[in-house]
């Protein structure tokens, strides 16, 4: 991506990914001005971690990893009550519900910033996905397995410093086209009808720690989560019409 935006704009400043996920492909353009979106709320946490301009305390983040790793919490949560056994083992389940109110905590109380709490919640969402019952998403859960899989967290492998013009949106491709320009604009949109806030609509709940209301087997939000146009039949037209917003040279 890079040798071709080189190729057809030298000497590009800024580089925007409107469908980022979570900015795997921004990571060759740390020595840019970032512009990177996405709908999920758990992508985003990824982005912020990663991509922020602001200043975290990695050091300090260790420790509260190293704490959460050695936990043996007792009693029942969110997770425990809804996941265990389908998801994941009771011990794993108990300690999400932990972390999770804890790093709330912090926040809260001011002990973290916003960006040392993406890092805190990526380490969260990256070792829940090590742990979890399933298949590589989270359609489904396996119905018999072997082991259940304990929680551990890593620390993130961060930049230490990152542009200080990076900005970093949670929203509708098509709406933030109307208002930021770049030099270089990455398009990487959902390409089928399956919907990213089904398959991750766990890592979604954690991120947002709204705690909704389930239904069926697989334990979805009862409300869905933020749909994508982009895999529904109008697919077409709102990517012409994103096109059509688009300030950018390529």
């Amino acid at each position: 991506i890079k040798k071709l935006a080189e190729e057809y704009r030298p000497d590009f400043r800024t580089f925007a990914d409107l469908f980022a996920g979570i900015g795997g492909a921004d990571a060759a353009f740390l020595d840019k001005e970032l512009i990177a979106n996405d709908i999920l709320f758990s992508s985003y946490i990824n982005l912020v971690a990663w991509y922020s301009p602001e200043h975290a305390d990695l050091a300090k983040l260790v420790g509260y990893i190293n704490t959460y790793n050695s936990a043996r919490p007792f009693g029942e949560g969110y997770v425990s009550k809804n996941y265990s056994g389908k998801y994941f083992g009771n011990s794993t389940a108990r300690k999400i519900d932990f972390v999770r109110d804890d790093i709330r905590k912090k926040r809260e109380e001011g002990s973290i910033n916003e960006r040392e709490e993406a890092i805190l919640l990526s380490a969260l969402l990256h070792g829940m996905d090590s742990a979890a019952n399933i298949y590589g998403h989270y359609e489904a859960y396996k119905k018999a397995p072997i082991v259940w899989n304990s929680l551990e967290l890593q620390m993130p492998d961060i930049p230490l410093a990152n542009n200080v013009n990076n900005r970093i949106f949670n929203t509708d491709a098509n709406m933030l086209a109307s208002y930021i320009s770049a030099d270089v604009t990455y398009i990487d949109c959902p390409n089928d009808s399956r919907q990213y806030c089904d398959m991750y609509h766990l890592p979604e709940t954690i991120a947002l720690w709204d705690r909704p209301v389930l239904k069926g087997k697989t334990l979805k939000p009862k409300q869905p989560y933020k749909k994508s146009e982009y895999s529904r039949k109008h697919a077409p037209d709102f990517f012409g019409e994103l096109i059509n917003k688009l300030r950018t040279d390529v």
